[in-house]
């Protein structure tokens, strides 16, 4: 799947030569921690129309940094800096929009802001104007637009723009499908330790598209995004610990790593720990339990799960599905929290 893009406000710090030394005052007051006398240095060059110092001025309004924070305000600095050109401004703007920081949601004037620095060459620009394209967000979906601007942030290095390169190639969209090429992509930003081209990359290798088959590697690749949090590659490590590929079987961390997917709300794992629980795979076999999870996977849409829980509750008594309905209702509204 696409990279969610960047949301992280960039702080440039670059300096023009006649402001250096007023800018190098508020440089080490920041660095320091004394950010109320950095806002005060900063500002005095902000209200000149030095543009970095704009920017910077808008960040610490943003984080509360030496003021309270103050969401208008860093937008209105943002774009005093990006009416002058600045690219990371007009990245910080374009951020602001696609979020709603302060505003009002619109994709389209993200774009705009985007193609604006992207157009300068900012890479996290880029990486967010090829998205917006790929997903038809305040432009028209355009798969070759989504490669063209992907492309040149991932020639950057960026990781984000890799991994919706290894996803453009892998869907076809905008080029021909090719494995190959979305693997290269993948491997690239799963080097540089990006969660979902990890992900990725391990679906590529359990099989053998685009690359040879090796359970063993895709385990080590679902592990270290697993290790990030990421519920489907725990849900995918799982699956290959109750079966023995790449790993020695082991049900007790099958479970584990599912009940942690399970958890965040990814619908595949519940019904895999729906499995476990209805055969007593590695825990005491527990229809009722089952019937929760699967019921809690139907709830989001999975197929399967739904089966699984007609299945379930037509073996069960009143009482018992009951049971597992109530408990499934406290777990969702927990947030999975009290799911036991």
């Amino acid at each position: 799947m696409p990279s969610i893009p960047a949301t992280c406000l960039a702080l440039f710090v670059a300096l023009s030569p006649a402001l250096a030394q007023d800018y190098a005052s508020g440089t080490a007051s920041f660095n320091s921690g004394d950010y109320g006398a950095a806002l005060r240095e900063f500002l005095a060059l902000a209200e000149q129309g030095d543009a970095e110092a704009q920017i910077t001025v808008g960040y610490m309004h943003e984080q509360g940094l030496g003021v309270a924070k103050d969401q208008a305000q860093a937008t209105l600095w943002y774009r005093r800096a990006a009416e002058q050109g600045n690219p990371k401004a007009q990245y910080n703007l374009g951020i602001t929009y696609l979020v709603g920081r302060g505003v009002t949601p619109d994709d389209a004037e993200a774009a705009r802001w985007f193609r604006l620095s992207a157009n300068q060459g900012d890479a996290d620009a880029q990486t967010n104007l090829g998205f917006l394209y790929m997903m038809g967000r305040g432009v028209p979906k355009d798969g070759a637009e989504a490669i063209k601007w992907s492309r040149l942030a991932a020639e950057q290095g960026d990781a984000n723009a890799q991994n919706n390169m290894g996803t453009l190639f892998r869907s076809g969209l905008g080029v021909p499908r090719d494995d190959v090429e979305a693997t290269q992509w993948y491997r690239r930003a799963a080097e540089q330790g990006h969660a979902e081209a990890q992900r990725a990359l391990g679906d590529l290798l359990i099989y053998g598209q685009g690359v040879a088959h090796d359970e063993v590697e895709a385990v080590s690749w679902y592990r270290l995004a697993a290790e990030q949090g990421l519920a489907d590659a725990r849900n995918n490590l799982a699956v290959l610990y109750m079966l023995g590929r790449g790993v020695p079987q082991d049900d007790a961390e099958a479970v584990r790593l599912l009940r942690l997917a399970a958890e965040q709300g990814d619908a595949a794992a519940q019904n895999n720990l729906g499995l476990v629980y209805r055969e007593g795979r590695g825990v005491t076999q527990d229809t009722i339990t089952a019937l929760m999870w699967f019921a809690l996977a139907s709830s989001l849409g999975d197929d399967k799960a739904t089966a699984n829980r007609d299945r379930a509750a037509s073996a069960l008594t009143p009482a018992a599905l009951s049971e597992a309905q109530g408990r499934a209702q406290v777990c969702l509204e927990s947030g999975y929290t009290d799911c036991d």
